[in-house]
């Protein structure tokens, strides 16, 4: 039985829904303690923003600072206590000249982003993988089911009108940030109670990394400057 252009309309819509149900519950969970800044990044643009964000508390601390040829090392302040683990797990990473870039690439900071995205997914603030996943096959089902709509030889002008609407709002709805309903007023409160600015731009990534030697790679508050990697034994 060949789809009709109504029963196409109702297929995309209810992919919408299960999309949205996916990715914005829960509505409401229990009252949980202020955001990182860390978590706050992770919230507005996942593990890129997440690291920016531990580089600007690192830097508002004054433990690292801008390398002379670019990137990122550490200061002599490192008698300051770091009491957020993201934030001692970028800051361990810092040594030699390295950038956020290399910073998300480090062994010791991708197992310290998983335990951060665990601890927001726990908190109903951002919704966990594979409900990020089907949600996103829900939304990439849309666009397929809305071309098949207007295939169809019955479809007419108001089935055709909702299919494009549906199609263009799946493509909105894919850019958005990686966060529930919970997750988005909780930024939105951290945001009105703070004026906490981006990362400065001096920190950027250098053209070649070297994050085995270079100055920077002193220890203190981080522990050790090397990045140990998948032998660390460090458990999170």
């Amino acid at each position: 039985m060949a789809m009709t252009g109504a029963a196409a309309v109702w297929i995309v819509l209810g992919l919408l829904l299960l999309a949205a149900l996916l990715r914005g519950l829960p509505l409401s969970t229990a009252t949980r303690s202020e955001l990182s800044p860390s978590e706050v990044g992770f919230l507005r643009g996942g593990a890129k923003h997440a690291v920016r964000a531990a580089l600007a508390s690192l830097d508002a601390k004054e433990l690292i600072e801008p390398h002379p040829r670019g990137g990122i090392r550490r200061t002599q302040h490192s008698s300051t206590p770091i009491e957020e683990p993201f934030e001692q797990a970028v800051y361990t990473a810092v040594y030699g000249r390295i950038g956020p870039r290399g910073l998300r690439r480090s062994n010791r900071v991708r197992r310290a982003l998983t335990v951060l995205e665990r601890r927001l997914v726990a908190a109903g603030l951002v919704p966990a993988r594979w409900r990020w996943t089907a949600s996103r096959i829900a939304l990439a089902a849309v666009p397929v089911v809305a071309v098949l709509g207007w295939l169809v030889g019955d479809a007419r002008a108001w089935s055709l009108l909702l299919l494009a609407l549906a199609a263009l709002m799946a493509a909105l709805v894919w850019w958005l940030p990686r966060r529930t309903i919970v997750g988005s007023q909780a930024l939105s409160a951290w945001n009105r109670d703070h004026r906490g600015g981006p990362l400065p731009a001096r920190y950027q990534d250098p053209q070649h990394e070297t994050p085995g030697g270079g100055t920077g790679g002193g220890t203190g508050a981080g522990g050790t400057g090397g990045d140990t990697g998948a032998g660390d034994s460090s458990n999170d």
